[in-house]
């Protein structure tokens, strides 16, 4: 999909500055994170048992998220405002226990929207 990183730089930033620890999940051990963020490589298990301690998960709509899913997070999942299957591939119709929320990105906008959301979403760290 096309939402480009500096995007979800501007998500990790919302987190930084709320005093959370914010991590990139790498394709590759050589990958670079998200400035300010804690690289991760992992395998898909040890990756859910990440996401089982952690308050939140966001990330682009892909089959990653088809095994994740019952982990115990809220689910913040981006769609490109051109994916056309989002009806089809919706992870709010799985009916699990958790808060899964689903958003267009907007190309051409400042997504302002979802930065602010995801802003109230999860409070400030003490």
């Amino acid at each position: 999909m096309d939402i480009p990183l500096t995007f979800f730089q501007e998500i990790a930033d919302v987190f930084l500055k709320k005093g959370y620890k914010v991590f990139t999940n790498l394709s590759k051990k050589d990958d670079l994170a998200l400035n300010g963020t804690i690289g991760i490589f992992l395998s898909l298990n040890d990756t859910y048992c990440l996401i089982q301690k952690c308050v939140g998960c966001i990330g682009v709509r892909s089959g990653f998220f088809d095994y994740v899913i019952s982990a115990n997070s809220l689910f913040y999942i981006l769609y490109d405002n051109n994916y056309t299957m989002k009806k089809s591939y919706r992870l709010e119709a799985w009916q699990t226990n958790n808060d899964i929320i689903e958003r267009y990105y907007q190309k051409y906008e400042k997504n302002e929207s979802i930065l602010n959301e995801i802003d109230l979403l999860f409070p400030k760290v003490n």
